[in-house]
């Protein structure tokens, strides 16, 4: 790795620096404001309504057909996946054999 000095004089005068800077700033947030339109929304639209895709439907079939058990007990492990279980031998293949659906 190349080692690269900077001169802070330099670097802190710099126009296109400081234009940067803001202009990332300004992106972060405006990236923020819309995640945070999009989840007042996906909070206030009741998980049986909400549709993210054409596909939800084919998706949420594939899912349950892949882990019949995240069906039981009113979807209650879908609710909250169980992260030791998704990361056992079993899970990891598991998901990955759905994931190359």
């Amino acid at each position: 790795m190349t080692d690269i000095s900077i001169d802070r004089e330099t670097v802190g005068s710099h126009p296109n620096l400081h234009s940067g800077v803001l202009t990332c700033t300004r992106f972060a947030v405006r990236a923020v404001e819309q995640a945070q339109t999009y989840w007042n929304l996906v909070e206030k639209i009741s998980p049986k309504t909400l549709r993210l895709t054409k596909h939800d439907e084919e998706i949420f079939e594939h899912t349950l057909k892949a882990f019949p058990e995240l069906s039981e007990d009113e979807h209650a492990k879908l609710i909250k996946i169980d992260e030791d279980w998704m990361k056992s031998e079993d899970g990891k293949r598991r998901w990955r054999e759905f994931c190359e659906w």
